[in-house]
């Protein structure tokens, strides 16, 4: 689905929070949304797990209705949101080994229960 204004006022989720503005290129996706060109937001209810920068990008951009630019949104159908959003916005940014040690502490410290997972997945995805 596209949107321009969310339907209800939506907030980052935590798993998402946790990457923090690490490794994103702005100048990328404010070219993806001019061009239509950028994957989905994907949202859990009112929460963004992955595209919080682009859904921050598209709703500056203004459109030719004067209205914020559209951007495709699709809600999480997955069945783990902590290692698919760990997937998701890895694949998005470009994060250094310190980086993706930081967002690795940050997700532990919100499912210190997961901490293994959390290093594996992390690991994998510098490989």
């Amino acid at each position: 689905m596209w949107e321009h204004t969310p339907p209800e006022p939506v907030r980052r989720h935590p798993y998402s929070a946790a990457f923090g503005d690490l490794g994103q290129d702005l100048v990328v996706i404010d070219d993806d949304i001019a061009g239509a060109k950028s994957e989905p937001i994907v949202r859990i209810g009112n929460e963004i797990l992955d595209g919080w920068a682009r859904y921050n990008v598209a709703r500056g951009m203004i459109g030719g209705s004067g209205m914020s630019t559209e951007y495709p949104v699709m809600q999480y159908a997955g069945t783990d949101p902590l290692l698919d959003c760990i997937r998701l916005n890895v694949a998005g940014r470009v994060l250094s080994p310190k980086d993706k040690q930081t967002v690795a502490q940050r997700l532990i410290a919100i499912e210190p229960k997961r901490r293994a997972e959390i290093l594996k997945a992390v690991a994998e995805l510098a490989a």
